[in-house]
């Protein structure tokens, strides 16, 4: 079997993953991605003609294609992860340190707090919170991811919240394979020790400097709260005990940042 042109409509996930590992398969002639989350940016009428492949990812806003009756579609979800990273910028992400400011505690007790191990950043609630939202998702997709996630917890799946790795990229693209009829495909070029960064498909700035990616949050760092549920991902795999930097001093310096921020807004 071999798709004449497949059209992505996703996130970034499809425009820099799922399109760039796609354009490796011989099933799959052309492909062609438009931003989900873009104002205005939709396949135009002659591509929907033609396309033969269709595969977007569940969104509440979901927008209605024509297309031909005879095209395949395929759905998944939005791959998110608000439980590894204690602060980050996406929803939820510094949720407990604003909780801390409604409570009266200026910056300079946060951090005090911070340095005496004593904030509660619940981020085994907000995994398992993550995982439930995914599942939930799950229900209105094709293709369904939460099972591999759930189980690999050991590897490092995720750059950022929402950037997944590309260990978690292949899954979903070979589980979209298969779910089509084609052939997955075999990726083994994984680590930092291989003088390759697990995103080979240019979800981080820096590919080959992880300090330069984590410097510009395209990957971001694990701190002595976070770092509990990634003890065997640091230490366990090889090639992989690297991925993360390990650093308390810029968990701090987000959490000054982002109170700045909120100061500024009041």
């Amino acid at each position: 079997m071999v798709f004449k042109f497949c059209i992505l409509y996703t996130n970034c996930v499809g425009g820099i993953g799922l399109q760039n590992i796609f354009r490796l398969h011989n099933g799959i002639e052309r492909v062609k991605h438009y931003h989900s989350y873009k104002e205005d940016e939709y396949p135009s009428e002659e591509e929907l003609a033609q396309c033969d492949l269709f595969i977007f990812q569940y969104s509440k806003k979901e927008h209605a294609f024509k297309l031909p009756s005879t095209c395949v579609c395929v759905s998944f979800p939005y791959l998110y992860d608000d439980g590894t990273f204690s602060v980050h910028t996406g929803t939820g992400g510094f949720s407990i340190v604003d909780s801390l400011v409604q409570k009266g505690y200026t910056c300079d007790d946060i951090l005090n707090m911070y340095d005496d191990n004593t904030i509660d950043f619940d981020l085994d609630n907000r995994r398992i919170r993550s995982i439930q939202i995914l599942k939930e998702n799950e229900k209105r997709c094709t293709v369904h991811i939460s099972d591999f996630i759930e189980s690999n917890r050991d590897k490092p799946l995720f750059f950022a919240q929402n950037r997944p790795t590309t260990i978690l990229m292949f899954e979903l693209t070979n589980r979209i394979l298969s779910c089509i009829g084609l052939e997955t495909l075999v990726y083994s070029r994984v680590g930092w020790c291989t003088d390759l960064h697990l995103d080979a498909l240019g979800f981080c700035h820096f590919p080959w400097d992880k300090v330069e990616s984590t410097r510009l949050h395209s990957i971001l760092h694990l701190d002595k709260y976070s770092i509990r549920n990634q003890v065997r991902c640091l230490h366990e795999n090889r090639g992989m005990e690297d991925f993360y930097i390990v650093s308390d001093d810029m968990t701090k310096k987000l959490i000054q940042e982002h109170l700045g921020t909120v100061s500024r807004t009041l």
